[in-house]
């Protein structure tokens, strides 16, 4: 069965963290034209499909170490679809907790991650690294403040910060210290009427039953409509169709949809 190359995917990681965490000052690349994003991604102009998946059981069956069915997935997709067909990884992990998952499953790397609950985009490059679309950040950028959202956040006593990883550019993330589903829905309705009342464009996302994150208000990964970041990335690159597949959270996500065109 196909099994990823260790060194490349090493190497390819090792970039991603390299650079998503660079530190603060650091040289920042130029925004990516569709030109760029194409060239990047090594495709025909018009590739012949799209699958677009979420990673946590759904790509990767979490519970089966011997991850059976990814490596069956894994060749089908090598011999007939990789030449000419795009796959994206659209997570709410975080590139640390991304890197976590790639050490522990054999996953192919993907032409797209979009990770982060949609608010980092990468595109896998001729040398096998990824790099990040910072046409998506300078988009993301426009009405966040950060700063300011955090200090409104930690005004709420009920929501603990998560570790420094999980806090991102554009995503800062929270555990819930539930109580009743009432009262838990309140804390969370009573934070998006104070971000509102701020006037800070965020936007609160709960999953899991104890996830908590808030993000900038253009971002997003596997809403109904397909989130933000998965819309940006088939507006840069043409495609003929697509399939998209995750796992369902009550009135928020997309379980399945089938060859959406994506242009």
């Amino acid at each position: 069965m196909y099994t990823p190359s260790p060194t490349s995917a090493r190497t390819t990681f090792q970039r991603l963290h390299h650079c998503r965490l660079a530190p603060p000052g650091a040289a920042r690349q130029a925004p990516l034209a569709m030109a760029t994003v194409q060239k990047a991604l090594h495709a025909c102009p018009k590739p012949r499909f799209m699958l677009v998946s979420d990673l946590d059981h759904t790509m990767v069956q979490n519970e089966d170490l011997t991850h059976e069915k990814l490596q069956l997935f894994n060749r089908l997709w090598s011999i007939n679809f990789s030449g000419d067909c795009l796959l994206v990884f659209s997570t709410g992990r975080s590139p640390n907790l991304f890197c976590q998952l790639w050490d522990e499953a054999p996953l192919l790397t993907p032409n797209v991650l979009i990770c982060s609950v949609g608010t980092e985009i990468f595109y896998r490059t001729a040398d096998g690294s990824l790099q990040p679309d910072e046409a998506w950040v300078a988009y993301l950028d426009q009405g966040w403040d950060k700063a300011a959202v955090q200090a409104l956040v930690g005004q709420v006593p009920q929501l603990a910060p998560q570790a420094a990883s999980e806090q991102r550019r554009h995503k800062l993330s929270y555990h819930l210290q539930r109580s009743t589903p009432e009262a838990d829905e309140a804390v969370l309705e009573g934070l998006r009427q104070s971000l509102a009342a701020a006037g800070l464009a965020a936007k609160v996302i709960y999953s899991g039953g104890v996830d908590v994150d808030v993000l900038a208000q253009g971002a997003g990964a596997f809403c109904l409509n397909f989130g933000s970041g998965f819309k940006f990335v088939c507006v840069q690159v043409s495609v003929l169709g697509g399939m998209s597949a995750g796992k369902a959270s009550p009135g928020r996500r997309l379980f399945w949809c089938c060859c959406q065109p994506c242009r």
